[in-house]
């Protein structure tokens, strides 16, 4: 079994940074809040893509953007804990994406996928 997740993870090509939200109470207005917090850095990944569904218009201050939505999916070892709702920064060939939504992670006897969306910003 060893064998097969070395072998498998000389696939992973890229690397990721895995991020959760956490809650806390702001000082200033004692409002619960949530801030991002990194879980892992520089995590060897695949990333390849996995839907592109239709085009979605938004509209924001009187003006319309088309903006198609693609998903990927996210391969890597199952030895990393990655909830719901996650963001991961994917570096490929130097550039970072982060991604948004990650699913439950489908684990496998020697890996682990995610399914993420592109983080866009609407305007």
């Amino acid at each position: 079994m060893k064998k097969i997740t070395k072998d498998l993870e000389k696939l992973y090509l890229d690397s990721c940074d895995i991020y959760e939200y956490e809650k806390y109470i702001d000082d200033n207005t004692k409002a619960l809040k949530q801030r991002l917090i990194l879980k892992y850095s520089n995590v060897r990944c695949k990333m390849s893509n996995y839907i592109c569904s239709s085009n979605l218009v938004f509209y924001k201050e009187d003006k319309f953007k088309n903006s198609i939505q693609k998903k990927i999916k996210i391969f890597l070892g199952k030895e990393f804990s990655v909830k719901a709702g996650s963001v991961i920064d994917i570096t490929r060939d130097g550039e970072k994406v982060r991604y948004k939504n990650c699913s439950s992670p489908s684990i496998y006897t020697n890996h682990q996928e995610i399914i993420a969306e592109v983080f866009y910003d609407v305007g």
